[in-house]
């Protein structure tokens, strides 16, 4: 081509150097667009080369109006503008190549050279930051150190070449198999830790060991060699969970190495590959071998069950006296007074009746060990709680076998059959006295370990809950509440955890026997009736004294009459409340829990329990809430006379941007205009406060969808529902008339229920399903942040699943394990026909994301934070007039990339592999590669057709490293 029709950019980058012109008439009027050129009335035009790396990069043009404007001055000026450019470019690709080395050094740094599995570096930031989503979530996780077993004689055998084969393949084995539920590093040689998260903690043995069985299997597949060979190893694995065996890492690490080392010296005693910590110390610490040596015979053998056998009629002869005399007279004697006087005569007498078929069985011929432990464990724990001093059973035990042995004489049993019964039945007692005592400890190390564990910090709201929640997984506590007086001098729960707490707290809440501050003197005190107790209930004594109480029997106290019934039925036994005093003294609120034994917090070792606990409260209620009491009372009054205001968020379609619903949150405007977030106020309120706020927020929200319903906005309106509204008789009419003053039809209405409220009373469960008669929809909140169950979910139809914000806050840390939870959370919506909204979207990231990964509905600061309810038509206006389009599945970041080939490769290839060529993932990769080699390598794999199921593996770990160490911009953003 004719270089004077050449425009002067294409010149100067063809010629490599500065081209201009002071007579763009005459030079540039063969060029294509000369007419713009004039229009502009441009006296002289200059484009000079911008190097970067020694290579033409770009070309920056100059013009000029002035005539003869290029001179030797402003040509070297232009020159030098370049020039300068083209250095900054050079130090800007310098920096990134240095941080680009940084995070490879780092990522390096944190690899196993041999597996590139992460190593003990990493694993040591990986695990705090596990820990912390396990507490988040109330989940526990388990740690487990693992060693191979036979790795040494394949070393031996094969080479040592072999051996790093077999590492290198193990290591991609346990990488594929925990990539989405756990992790996995190698601290050295054949030693690897294995990480499970998102175990329920009530189940997390039965959870772990259905993992670890199948990683087990993983483990056992032999190994091909290059030789065509193969080669097997084993695993021994020792186990520990938090928060169950201890709170800090370094710690379990080492329960772990302990129970591994342990396993390994007692081979012949694994019933598994892997051993949990706390089992595995019960076991061996049971076994004894030298201690067994000294008994002649097997305790548990044929021989042993022959010469029991013998017993057995002087067993059954001694039966009655035992129950009806004996075991009292022991108990009574040896220490066991103070928890006797604890119990009704029921109770004694069950416990007499316990006691004596405890003693039968163990001398029984057909027991065996396994079952002496199982029952030592039930009974260990109902003891330990009972508070009884294991010297009772050591004197009920011996008690019973001197009776026993002088029956079988008098019956004519030889003395060498009586011998060997006494050595049979003194070993058993030993198995069980050592698992009572394991137990024990156990027990108490639980309780012990609640005092020192202060959670993460935060608001009050949060911290408390999360507290109060751990209390309530303690043995024998069936309920946990926190309460405080409303203004009519009614005791009222601000927070609840345990299996029994949700009926308690119906039933206290609606029942006649409502709890009362004020003691009653034979004469009616807020509806109480004449003679009641109502101000006698544990926490009410304890708020009026400012003194911890305790009720060891509840059946006993004539204080508790008017709940007798109530905790029967709840198996509640005894109780503790404890006050949670301010600074200058005054009780803030009062913390009770209820136990499942009698006598539970009576020993010695439970009043210190209490003392800590009660100064670990206080220490909570003043970091976390640091509130007076007249700045409390200020906000609640505040509150209810004009200080409530919904504010609005939006709920849209990640794929079209369309405006869903709108979520209603409470907010607090204080007197001088303060806008306080719910975490201040909620905590301040008891349940008639929170009914009445519910209904003040959705008479709110109801004017405001009347309102812009004449205004041209149609929409839906979603309002939380707190979990006392349930109870409520009159929450069905009430919302009903609302909805009729409003005009306002039922299916524009969502309330949202908690997934960590409690929704399983059957009353609970109809007003849910009379809501849905109606025809107003219902929603479960947070789920994930709470203790749910596919059960709950499957039973309890529900129109919307909000999946809580903390999933996502560390997508970014652990993305593949977040994309599994995300997929089953969202499948699960589709199997139960609901919808599922994602909340906690906060950037455009993770929306892009979830659009990738199938979710189809999304909520969070990314899309618009809660606003006053009256700047929302704007702001529905401004987003409406921005003519929003279906989004085309295109990847904008690192996130984004992730997700989507997460989503495309999941499940086993297609037989020609992965087809990424032409995609969005591909087109992202070639917009990338401007300033990424590895992006220009990525693009030329996808690009040159399918890939393997091991391509997209590496691929998606390149991606995952991306996104977790954060290169570049936030997300990496194209």
């Amino acid at each position: 081509m004719d270089a004077d029709t050449l425009p002067m950019t294409v010149r100067s980058w063809r010629e490599e150097d500065l081209v201009y012109t002071n007579d763009p008439a005459t030079d540039l009027a063969a060029v294509q667009g000369y007419w713009q050129i004039a229009d502009y009335r441009w006296r002289g035009v200059l484009s000079v080369p911008v190097l970067r790396g020694g290579q033409i990069w770009a070309v920056l043009a100059f013009t000029t109006q002035r005539i003869g404007g290029f001179d030797d001055k402003s040509i070297t000026l232009c020159r030098r503008v370049a020039d300068l450019m083209g250095q900054s470019l050079d130090r800007l690709d310098t920096s990134r190549n240095l941080e680009k080395l940084r995070h490879e050094e780092a990522r390096l740094a944190r690899r196993d050279a041999l597996t590139a599995l992460p190593n003990r570096l990493a694993l040591e930031e990986y695990l705090p930051k596990a820990q912390e989503r396990a507490t988040e979530r109330g989940m526990s996780m388990a740690i487990g150190l693992m060693d191979l077993d036979g790795f040494k004689a394949v070393n031996d055998t094969y080479g040592h070449a072999a051996g790093d084969k077999v590492l290198a393949e193990l290591s991609r084995r346990l990488w594929e198999a925990l990539r989405e539920t756990g992790y996995v590093a190698r601290l050295g040689g054949d030693e690897f830790v294995v990480v499970l998260e998102n175990l329920d903690a009530a189940t997390a043995n039965e959870q772990a060991a259905a993992a670890l069985d199948s990683l087990a299997s993983v483990v056992a597949e032999p190994f091909v060699l290059d030789d065509g060979k193969t080669a097997k190893v084993g695993l021994t694995m020792g186990v520990a969970l938090f928060p169950q065996d201890g709170d800090r890492a370094e710690a379990l690490l080492r329960r772990a190495d302990n129970a591994m080392y342990r396993a390994k010296q007692n081979p012949n005693k694994r019933e598994a590959n892997w051993h949990f910590a706390a089992g595995l110390d019960e076991a061996l610490d049971l076994e004894d071998d030298a201690a067994a040596d000294l008994f002649p015979i097997a305790p548990y053998g044929t021989k042993a069950a022959d010469l029991l056998g013998r017993a057995a009629r002087a067993a059954a002869r001694i039966a009655d006296s035992v129950r009806m005399a004996a075991i009292p007279a022991i108990w009574k004697k040896s220490g066991g007074a103070p928890v006797l006087a604890n119990l009704t005569q029921e109770q004694h007498e069950r416990l007499n009746d316990r006691e004596a078929k405890h003693l039968e069985f163990l001398v029984a011929p057909t027991t065996g060990r396994k079952d002496v432990l199982a029952a030592a464990r039930t009974l260990g724990t109902m003891y330990t709680l009972f508070g009884v001093d294991p010297v009772v059973f050591v004197a009920e035990q011996s008690g019973y076998l001197r009776l026993l042995l002088a029956e079988m004489e008098a019956g004519g049993v030889s003395g060498d059959d009586r011998y060997l019964v006494q050595q049979i039945v003194e070993a058993r007692y030993r198995d069980d006295r050592r698992m009572r005592r394991l137990i024990g400890t156990g027990v108490h190390k639980a309780y012990a370990a609640s005092l020192s564990d202060e959670g993460a910090g935060g608001a009050w709201g949060q911290v408390s809950a999360d507290a109060l929640a751990a209390l309530a997984r303690l043995p024998g506590i069936q309920a946990a509440f926190l309460v405080r007086p409303n203004a009519a001098g009614e005791l009222v729960a601000q927070s609840i955890a345990g299996p029994c707490a949700p009926a308690l707290d119906e039933a206290l809440l609606r029942g006649d026997a409502r709890p009362v501050i004020a003691r009653s003197h034979h004469g009616a005190h807020h509806g109480a009736h004449p003679g009641s107790h109502q101000g006698s209930f544990i926490g009410a004594r304890a708020w009026r004294t400012g003194e911890r109480q305790t009720c060891p029997s509840i059946e006993l106290d004539d204080a508790m009459a008017p709940w007798h019934t109530l905790m029967a039925d709840l198996r509640i036994h005894s109780a503790m409340s404890v006050p949670v005093r301010r600074q200058d003294g005054t009780t803030a609120l009062v913390l009770t829990l209820f136990g499942a034994c009698p006598n539970q917090f009576e020993s010695t070792e439970m009043r210190k329990f209490a003392i800590g606990l009660q100064e670990k409260w206080e220490r909570l209620w003043r970091d976390g809430q640091g509130m007076s009491a007249e700045r409390s009372s200020h906000l609640r009054e505040r509150l209810f006379s004009g200080g409530l205001h919904m504010f609005m968020q939006p709920v849209i379609d990640l794929r079209t941007g369309r405006l869903l619903k709108v979520e209603a949150l409470a907010r607090l405007k204080d007197a001088d205009g303060t806008i306080l977030p719910p975490a201040t106020f909620l905590t301040l309120l008891g349940h008639d406060e929170l009914d009445r706020l519910f209904q003040i927020g959705l008479e709110q929200g109801l004017a405001w969808l009347q309102s812009w319903d004449g205004r041209g906005m149609s929409t839906e309106l979603s309002v939380n529902m707190p979990p006392s509204c349930l109870s409520n008789a009159n929450i069905l009419r009430m919302v009903g008339d609302m909805l009729d003053r409003y005009n306002i039809a039922p299916s524009r209405l969502t309330l949202e229920v908690l997934e960590n409220q409690a929704l399983d009373s059957d009353r609970q469960g109809t007003v849910l399903r009379d809501f849905r008669a109606m025809g107003v929809q219902m929603a479960i909140d947070d789920l994930g942040a709470g203790h749910s169950n596919l059960l709950r979910l499957s039973a309890t139809p529900f129109d919307c699943i909000k999946v809580d914000r903390g999933l996502l806050r560390h997508i970014r840390d652990v993305p593949l394990q977040i994309f599994s939870v995300i997929r089953s959370l969202r499948e699960m919506g589709h199997d139960l026909r609901s919808q599922v909204v994602m909340e906690g979207l906060e950037d455009a990231d993770m929306i892009e994301a979830m659009r990738h990964l199938g979710c189809r509905y999304g909520q969070g600061f990314g899309i618009a934070r809660p606003m006053p309810a009256d700047d929302f038509l704007d702001w529905y206006r401004t987003r409406s007039d921005q003519d929003r389009k279906e989004e085309d599945g295109r990847i904008h970041s690192d996130l984004g990339a992730l997700a989507y080939l997460w989503a495309a490769t999941r499940g086993h290839p297609p037989a020609e592999g992965f087809h990424l060529k032409d995609g969005p993932l591909t087109r992202w990769l070639e917009g990338r590669g401007r300033d990424d080699r590895d992006a220009v390598r990525w693009y030329s794999i996808l690009s040159a057709g399918p890939v393997t199921e091991e391509t997209a593996r590496d691929l998606r770990e390149w991606l995952a490293d991306r996104v977790t160490n954060a290169q570049g911009d936030r997300g990496g953003r194209a």
